[in-house]
Protein backbone atom coordinates (compact mmCIF):
# COMPACT_ATOMS: atom_id res chain seq x y z
CA UNK A 1 0.00 0.00 0.00
CA UNK A 2 1.72 3.33 -1.35
CA UNK A 3 1.16 6.33 0.48
CA UNK A 4 1.75 9.82 -0.17
CA UNK A 5 1.91 12.36 2.62
CA UNK A 6 0.18 15.87 2.23
CA UNK A 7 0.97 19.34 3.67
CA UNK A 8 -2.06 19.26 6.10
CA UNK A 9 -0.34 16.44 7.71
CA UNK A 10 -2.96 13.75 6.05
CA UNK A 11 -1.46 10.68 5.14
CA UNK A 12 -3.12 9.30 1.50
CA UNK A 13 -2.84 5.61 0.93
CA UNK A 14 -3.58 5.04 -3.09
CA UNK A 15 -6.00 2.08 -1.97
CA UNK A 16 -8.85 4.79 -1.17
CA UNK A 17 -11.90 4.56 -3.85
CA UNK A 18 -15.12 5.50 -3.69
CA UNK A 19 -16.95 2.67 -5.34
CA UNK A 20 -20.16 3.76 -6.75
CA UNK A 21 -20.86 3.24 -10.52
CA UNK A 22 -22.72 6.31 -10.61
CA UNK A 23 -20.59 8.93 -9.55
CA UNK A 24 -21.01 12.25 -11.02
CA UNK A 25 -18.65 14.44 -9.06
CA UNK A 26 -16.22 15.03 -6.37
CA UNK A 27 -15.06 18.21 -5.28
CA UNK A 28 -12.19 18.60 -2.67
CA UNK A 29 -13.26 20.73 0.60
CA UNK A 30 -11.29 23.97 0.54
CA UNK A 31 -8.55 24.58 2.63
CA UNK A 32 -9.26 20.53 3.92
CA UNK A 33 -6.74 18.28 1.95
CA UNK A 34 -8.02 15.07 3.73
CA UNK A 35 -12.29 15.83 2.95
CA UNK A 36 -14.25 16.07 -0.16
CA UNK A 37 -17.99 15.80 -1.16
CA UNK A 38 -18.67 13.26 -3.78
CA UNK A 39 -22.64 13.14 -5.82
CA UNK A 40 -23.96 10.00 -6.93
CA UNK A 41 -27.29 9.72 -8.32
CA UNK A 42 -29.20 11.77 -5.31
CA UNK A 43 -26.79 11.35 -2.87
CA UNK A 44 -24.47 13.78 -1.26
CA UNK A 45 -21.41 11.60 0.25
CA UNK A 46 -19.08 13.59 2.17
CA UNK A 47 -15.60 11.58 2.77
CA UNK A 48 -12.78 11.76 5.59
CA UNK A 49 -10.27 10.27 3.33
CA UNK A 50 -9.00 8.31 7.00
CA UNK A 51 -12.30 6.64 6.76
CA UNK A 52 -13.24 4.22 4.01
CA UNK A 53 -17.57 5.04 4.52
CA UNK A 54 -18.61 8.70 3.93
CA UNK A 55 -18.59 10.81 6.98
CA UNK A 56 -22.77 11.85 6.03
CA UNK A 57 -24.92 11.62 3.45
CA UNK A 58 -27.03 14.12 2.66
CA UNK A 59 -30.16 12.63 -0.12
CA UNK A 60 -32.16 14.85 -2.30
CA UNK A 61 -36.02 13.34 -1.70
CA UNK A 62 -39.26 13.99 -4.62
CA UNK A 63 -40.40 13.26 -7.69
CA UNK A 64 -38.75 13.41 -11.03
CA UNK A 65 -35.24 13.18 -12.10
CA UNK A 66 -32.93 13.54 -8.73
CA UNK A 67 -29.62 13.02 -10.24
CA UNK A 68 -27.18 15.40 -8.94
CA UNK A 69 -24.54 16.30 -11.40
CA UNK A 70 -22.15 18.92 -10.16
CA UNK A 71 -21.96 21.21 -6.82
CA UNK A 72 -19.84 23.78 -5.79
CA UNK A 73 -18.21 24.60 -2.22
CA UNK A 74 -18.99 28.13 -0.74
CA UNK A 75 -15.72 29.07 0.11
CA UNK A 76 -17.27 31.24 3.40
CA UNK A 77 -18.43 30.55 6.57
CA UNK A 78 -15.88 27.62 6.87
CA UNK A 79 -16.46 25.54 3.95
CA UNK A 80 -19.88 24.45 5.34
CA UNK A 81 -22.23 24.75 2.43
CA UNK A 82 -22.27 22.89 -0.51
CA UNK A 83 -24.60 23.57 -3.30
CA UNK A 84 -26.03 21.14 -5.46
CA UNK A 85 -27.19 21.27 -9.34
CA UNK A 86 -30.17 18.78 -10.19
CA UNK A 87 -31.63 19.69 -13.72
CA UNK A 88 -32.60 22.91 -13.22
CA UNK A 89 -32.54 23.59 -9.74
CA UNK A 90 -29.44 24.78 -7.31
CA UNK A 91 -29.85 23.60 -3.53
CA UNK A 92 -27.66 24.65 -0.86
CA UNK A 93 -26.42 22.35 1.62
CA UNK A 94 -26.01 22.46 5.27
CA UNK A 95 -22.92 20.00 5.71
CA UNK A 96 -23.05 19.38 8.92
CA UNK A 97 -26.85 18.45 9.25
CA UNK A 98 -26.71 17.31 5.48
CA UNK A 99 -30.01 19.18 5.30
CA UNK A 100 -30.91 21.85 2.39
CA UNK A 101 -30.57 25.02 3.47
CA UNK A 102 -31.73 27.07 0.63
CA UNK A 103 -32.89 26.43 -2.93
CA UNK A 104 -33.36 28.52 -6.14
CA UNK A 105 -36.29 26.60 -7.74
CA UNK A 106 -35.72 26.93 -11.69
CA UNK A 107 -33.30 29.61 -11.88
CA UNK A 108 -33.96 30.06 -15.52
CA UNK A 109 -31.31 28.21 -17.27
CA UNK A 110 -33.43 25.57 -18.59
CA UNK A 111 -30.70 22.99 -17.98
CA UNK A 112 -27.61 24.33 -15.22
CA UNK A 113 -24.60 22.76 -16.25
CA UNK A 114 -22.35 24.66 -13.77
CA UNK A 115 -22.34 26.87 -10.49
CA UNK A 116 -19.71 28.33 -8.90
CA UNK A 117 -19.54 30.95 -5.71
CA UNK A 118 -17.88 34.22 -5.85
CA UNK A 119 -15.21 33.40 -3.30
CA UNK A 120 -14.18 37.56 -2.55
CA UNK A 121 -18.18 38.25 -2.17
CA UNK A 122 -19.78 35.96 0.68
CA UNK A 123 -23.29 35.03 -0.81
CA UNK A 124 -22.66 35.41 -4.71
CA UNK A 125 -23.39 32.65 -7.13
CA UNK A 126 -23.11 31.93 -10.71
CA UNK A 127 -25.04 29.81 -12.94
CA UNK A 128 -24.89 28.88 -16.44
CA UNK A 129 -26.45 26.32 -18.98
CA UNK A 130 -28.02 25.47 -21.96
CA UNK A 131 -29.73 28.85 -22.66
CA UNK A 132 -26.35 30.36 -22.81
CA UNK A 133 -27.02 32.84 -20.68
CA UNK A 134 -24.71 32.82 -17.15
CA UNK A 135 -26.81 34.58 -14.12
CA UNK A 136 -25.12 36.18 -10.82
CA UNK A 137 -27.22 35.38 -7.81
CA UNK A 138 -27.63 36.54 -4.05
CA UNK A 139 -28.43 33.43 -2.24
CA UNK A 140 -30.20 35.63 0.39
CA UNK A 141 -32.49 36.70 -2.68
CA UNK A 142 -33.27 33.56 -4.59
CA UNK A 143 -36.55 35.10 -6.35
CA UNK A 144 -34.45 37.04 -9.21
CA UNK A 145 -30.91 37.22 -10.41
CA UNK A 146 -28.94 40.26 -10.02
CA UNK A 147 -27.03 40.39 -13.45
CA UNK A 148 -27.77 38.18 -16.24
CA UNK A 149 -25.16 37.75 -19.44
CA UNK A 150 -26.50 36.64 -22.63
CA UNK A 151 -23.57 36.80 -24.84
CA UNK A 152 -23.05 33.08 -25.57
CA UNK A 153 -24.96 31.88 -28.82
CA UNK A 154 -24.61 27.79 -26.93
CA UNK A 155 -24.87 26.63 -23.57
CA UNK A 156 -22.05 27.39 -21.31
CA UNK A 157 -20.62 24.18 -20.09
CA UNK A 158 -18.28 25.96 -16.95
CA UNK A 159 -17.92 29.24 -16.02
CA UNK A 160 -15.80 30.42 -12.54
CA UNK A 161 -14.93 33.71 -10.75
CA UNK A 162 -11.45 35.31 -9.94
CA UNK A 163 -10.08 34.32 -7.02
CA UNK A 164 -8.37 37.62 -6.54
CA UNK A 165 -10.78 39.86 -8.42
CA UNK A 166 -14.69 40.23 -6.90
CA UNK A 167 -16.54 41.14 -10.43
CA UNK A 168 -13.80 39.21 -12.95
CA UNK A 169 -14.92 35.12 -14.53
CA UNK A 170 -14.40 32.99 -17.04
CA UNK A 171 -16.62 31.08 -19.37
CA UNK A 172 -16.57 28.12 -21.67
CA UNK A 173 -18.98 27.24 -24.28
CA UNK A 174 -19.36 24.48 -25.83
CA UNK A 175 -16.64 25.09 -28.89
CA UNK A 176 -14.22 25.54 -25.60
CA UNK A 177 -13.76 29.32 -26.24
CA UNK A 178 -13.00 30.91 -23.36
CA UNK A 179 -14.58 34.69 -22.51
CA UNK A 180 -13.34 36.51 -19.97
CA UNK A 181 -16.19 39.30 -18.59
CA UNK A 182 -16.55 41.15 -15.43
CA UNK A 183 -19.13 42.62 -13.43
CA UNK A 184 -19.46 45.89 -12.30
CA UNK A 185 -20.79 47.24 -8.81
CA UNK A 186 -24.05 48.92 -10.42
CA UNK A 187 -24.61 45.11 -11.51
CA UNK A 188 -24.28 45.50 -14.87
CA UNK A 189 -22.03 43.11 -17.17
CA UNK A 190 -19.46 45.22 -19.44
CA UNK A 191 -17.51 42.56 -21.73
CA UNK A 192 -13.31 42.97 -21.56
CA UNK A 193 -13.33 42.26 -25.00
Amino acid sequence: MASQNLNAGVTLTSDFSIDHKDLNFVAWMPGEAGKLMALAQNQLLFYDLEKPEPASIGKLEGKGLNELTCGAWNPHQNSQQFATVNEYHIRGWDVKSMKQAWTLESPGNQNVRCIDFNPNKQYYLTSSGDDGAVRFWDIRNPTKPLAVRNDHSHWVRKEEFSSLYSYVHLCIKTSLFCRSGQQNTTNTMTSLF
